[in-house]
């Protein structure tokens, strides 16, 4: 997957988790989105706030469960 296809999609998720709590949908951390990808699936993280999220904090896991950084993913 390209470095723009990785970011359009990690920006995507941001915008609707941001979405999803101006709505009242969730409240604070509660919630997540995620959205399959090439060889794993990117996934919201675990305990951050939605309003000042950023790209960066959408964490990728590999099919085995596997992740890089140092954000969790959504224990969901």
């Amino acid at each position: 997957m390209s470095d723009d296809a990785d970011l359009s999609i990690r920006k995507s998720i941001v915008e609707a988790l941001q979405s999803m709590a101006r709505l009242g949908i969730n409240k604070g951390t509660a919630g997540n989105i995620s959205v399959r990808g090439e060889g794993g699936f990117y996934i919201s993280p675990t305990g951050l706030a939605y309003d000042g999220m950023t790209p960066d904090k959408i964490v990728f896991m590999q099919w085995d469960g596997s992740y890089a950084g140092d954000v969790l993913p959504s224990s969901e």
